[in-house]
């Protein structure tokens, strides 16, 4: 009990402050919010690349009704296939461009500066840093999707930083009285957006003439090391640990960690697997977001879909029998804020372990089930309220996927069950003592209103 009280403490009195402001911070805030905003295109790319790539083999024959239909579907998306991957091309693998635009507009919006104006220069400056023109004048455009991602994030805060510096310091054109608004501010966006694009192209042709790489690939092999260890059991299994304690302190985890410090990486993983299954390859990442919400939170954070269960089979409290039945639906879509607050899972010494643990684990057991062939890694973008064995299917087109969920959904239960039935018993005993409580009471003032 000693060490559960530290612990507590520790969380309240230094975890929790330094979570906050972390997630409070202005940069790591805008990028979170810039990337969030990313989620549309990348579903659209996801599902453009589900209906481009039917889950049937080139040998497959239409021997029943069933595999007519695949078949069917596999010639027609072969025959249109250049045509139906334009959109893909269009929003999925523009990754880091929208990621560069989408963060510059959140910095600036912070600022309460020109929006527009940061937009326009953190794309241009974006452009002349990744792309490359061959001696023909052809355009290479490589690192204009998730492979951009990390250069884009650092010029979008890069450029806003230059040109609310050049503001402040009164470095702008300054029209006279009378010019219209939209006039005005177009000058004196002008120096800003020159300095930017001439500073940033510089440093891209210094890098360029001292590495042999263009920015995008020079910062890609610096974080090779973080870049693989992310994609590694002990990576999938720190990152659940990490979101879930700060959800025990009552921080929304998969929020700071997964989309405000793995974003770009999750990101650039799934990029990667499109690609590779568009060209017929082996899928090179295994840990991505259909990943997480899939495998890691059944249920949403916590894996949190067993413990429902436990309510609803074997709960014998009035509340956690009322909790299951409120959080039933919404936890088969991933939503648990139910469970979570409701039971409650936040500085809760009794679920401490399983709602710190549970998660991390199923996380690896999965990654190693992927690394061994058991499973198949995801490579097209879910929405993360798609219910887990949905998800792992259409993520990856791979019955076997949706097996694993409902392995990892039986072993919940039973590393969630010891707990519970603590838990169970002692709000059983607060209910009876509390309604004896009552009676009493109801009793007593019967006796007093007979006197």
């Amino acid at each position: 009990m000693k060490f559960t009280q530290k612990f507590m403490d520790f969380l309240e009195n230094k975890m929790v402050p330094a979570a906050g402001a972390l997630a409070n911070q202005r940069h790591l805030k805008a990028m979170r919010d810039g990337l969030v905003q990313l989620i549309p295109l990348t579903i659209l790319g996801g599902l453009i690349l589900m209906v481009a790539n039917p889950p049937v083999a080139a040998s497959v024959k239409p021997t029943n009704w069933f595999l007519s239909i695949m078949v069917a579907w596999r010639d027609w998306a072969t025959y249109w296939k250049a045509v139906l991957l334009v959109p893909y091309q269009m929003s999925f693998a523009l990754m880091g461009l929208f990621a560069c635009a989408n963060i510059a507009y959140q910095l600036a919006d912070s600022y309460k500066m020109n929006t527009l104006s940061a937009v326009m220069t953190a794309i241009v400056s974006f452009l002349v840093t990744c792309v490359t023109i061959n001696k023909d004048g052809s355009f290479v455009v490589t690192y204009l999707d998730a492979k951009g991602m990390f250069t884009g994030i650092l010029i979008a805060i890069i450029t806003v930083e230059i040109t609310r510096f050049l503001i402040n310091k009164n470095i702008t054109i300054k029209m006279p009285d009378g010019v219209p608004p939209a006039v005005t501010k177009s000058f004196e966006s002008l120096i800003p957006i020159a300095v930017n694009v001439i500073l940033i192209y510089e440093l891209s042709l210094t890098v360029k003439n001292i590495s042999g790489l263009v920015v995008p690939a020079a910062i890609m092999k610096l974080l090779a090391p973080a870049f693989t260890a992310v994609d590694s059991a002990p990576g999938v299994f720190l990152s659940g640990l990490l979101a879930q304690l700060l959800w025990f302190a009552g921080i929304h985890g998969s929020s700071t960690i997964k989309t405000g410090v793995l974003q770009p990486f999750l990101n650039q993983y799934i990029s990667d697997n499109a690609t590779a299954a568009l060209n017929g390859q082996a899928l090179p990442h295994i840990f991505t977001d259909p990943f997480w919400s899939a495998f890691m939170t059944v249920g949403g954070s916590g894996a949190t879909l067993a413990l429902v269960i436990l309510m609803l089979w074997r709960a014998k409290s009035a509340q956690m029998k009322s909790i299951g039945k409120i959080a039933i639906l919404p936890g088969l879509f991933n939503i648990n804020e139910p469970v979570i607050f409701g039971t409650p899972m936040v500085l809760n010494p009794l679920f401490m372990v399983p709602f710190l643990l549970i998660e991390p684990i199923n996380g690896v057991i999965a990654f190693l089930a992927a690394k061994a062939g058991l499973i198949s890694p995801a490579y097209i973008l879910v929405p993360w309220t798609t219910p887990g064995f949905i998800s792992a299917f259409l993520s990856s087109f791979d019955w076997k996927n949706m097996v694993m969920v409902f392995f990892l959904i039986a072993l919940d239960i039973v590393l969630y069950y010891p707990f519970f039935a603590v838990y169970d018993r002692k709000c059983a005993k607060e209910e009876r003592e509390a309604s004896a409580l009552a009676e009493s009471g109801v009793v007593a003032g019967e006796t007093v209103a007979t006197k």
